[in-house]
């Protein structure tokens, strides 16, 4: 880890501190959002959707929604909403929903900001992109500051490393 990242504690019990603050103000600068998520519904996005929509109309933002449809939680308004964001935003937003398998559950909790000078940050914790997880819910989550992105040449990460 470079010299200028850090990780920080982040929860929902600190006014100023709660995930919604750290996601808006990650995407204030950011020109690609990623939400790896296992569960999601419209009142989680709300929480940053005008920020969300302003980015995308300027053409300043490209983002990609993964969640989870294990155990039926994400609702299927959220779905509908950010499946609008894809025909409105064709060569912008991106939204893939994991499959049901018998075997295994998809269950991450991951927003990655891409910024324009390659580097990013990353919140990874216990906040499913809702409002009860997002805001009401005490949650602690660990992020990143501004860490330097990876090199052209790093490999990508595969399934069996």
């Amino acid at each position: 880890m470079s010299a200028n990242a850090s990780i920080e504690l982040v929860t929902n019990l600190v006014q100023g501190s709660q995930h919604t603050d750290q996601v808006n103000s990650f995407l204030e600068n950011a020109v690609r959002f990623e939400c790896f998520v296992a569960f999601a519904n419209e009142n989680g996005l709300d929480l940053f959707r005008d920020q969300l929509i302003e980015k995308l109309d300027k053409k300043e933002l490209t983002c990609r929604f993964v969640v989870g449809f294990d155990f039926y939680h994400t609702d299927p308004d959220f779905l509908y909403v950010v499946q609008e964001l894809v025909n409105d935003y064709p060569n912008q937003v991106e939204l893939y929903v994991s499959g049901k398998k018998a075997n295994s559950t998809f269950h991450p909790k991951i927003y990655y900001f891409g910024y324009p000078d390659k580097t990013y940050r990353i919140i990874v914790g216990s906040a499913n992109l809702t409002q009860g997880g997002c805001r009401s819910i005490t949650r602690h989550l660990w992020l990143t500051s501004q860490a330097p992105g990876f090199p052209a040449s790093t490999p990508a990460i595969s399934a069996t490393t």
